[in-house]
């Protein structure tokens, strides 16, 4: 479990996390080998196929790395990150990711950890839960999973537009820039976590795919919503997505 304060932005497969005070741009991760659930899509919300390489409890793992400005885009940040904090928490140890003091304006810090290559995988589930004492404060909330596999580097970077449109935005990373979806995104509440399942596929044409987020207890598919790798010169961006129960 994450206990995040301002913008989140979190990766496995690499997993990486990072908080910003300001989202105007995206974070640039470093190269991953990674990997999390492999094996066919998600037959439903919350569902896991049997086959599926599970790396629970992330937070918890040692060997967690960090950097800010260049690699985050953003002015330098003053940083920290704490592990095994009892409360609040959920697993009894989370990790808590902070902006201190002498932050400058829209500065931010990234924290990664890499999961170990799994070259095969195509299709991954993101679940996590998070905290924020003050939800109001971020422009947005970033969550991303990245992948280096055969060559290719598939990137599923999204956000939570809290200050903008309130909608979900994906990372085009042939125009370098945020990309708009119709699915809403609500300001989550404080002093509570808040659960989020994104389910993310790649396929053999090397699209990356957002088939559906979770947030809380509101689930939206998507049939539409797919990027491009950076490699490839065929752009196809989402246009639409459909909302389910």
């Amino acid at each position: 479990m994450k206990m995040l304060k301002k913008l989140l932005c979190l990766i496995p497969v690499f997993l990486t996390f990072a908080v910003l005070g300001g989202c105007g741009g995206h974070s640039a991760a470093p190269p991953a080998d990674a990997a999390n659930p492999g094996g066919p899509p998600p037959p439903g919300a919350g569902s896991t196929p049997s086959n599926a390489k599970v790396i629970p409890d992330i937070q918890k793992l040692g060997g967690w790395q960090n950097c800010t400005a260049s690699c985050t885009g953003t002015p330098a940040a003053i940083f920290s990150m704490a592990q095994g904090i009892a409360s609040p928490s959920q697993s009894g140890a989370s990790a808590r990711f902070q902006l201190l003091a002498g932050t400058r304006p829209f500065g931010g810090a990234l924290w990664f950890k890499f999961l170990g290559a799994a070259n095969s995988a195509t299709h991954f589930v993101y679940d996590l839960s998070f905290f924020m004492d003050n939800p109001s404060a971020p422009q947005a909330l970033e969550f991303n999973v990245s992948q280096s596999a055969g060559g290719s580097h598939y990137d599923f970077s999204t956000q939570c537009d809290l200050a903008g449109g309130r909608v979900w935005r994906v990372w085009d990373p042939v125009a370098k820039q945020w990309a708009a979806s119709a699915v809403p995104c609500v300001q989550p509440p404080p002093s509570t976590w808040n659960h989020l399942t994104w389910e993310f596929e790649r396929d053999s044409a090397g699209h990356v795919i957002f088939t559906a987020v979770t947030l809380l207890t509101a689930r939206a598919e998507s049939t539409s919503l797919s990027r491009p790798t950076p490699t490839m010169s065929q752009r196809r961006i989402p246009s639409g997505w459909i909302k389910s129960a």
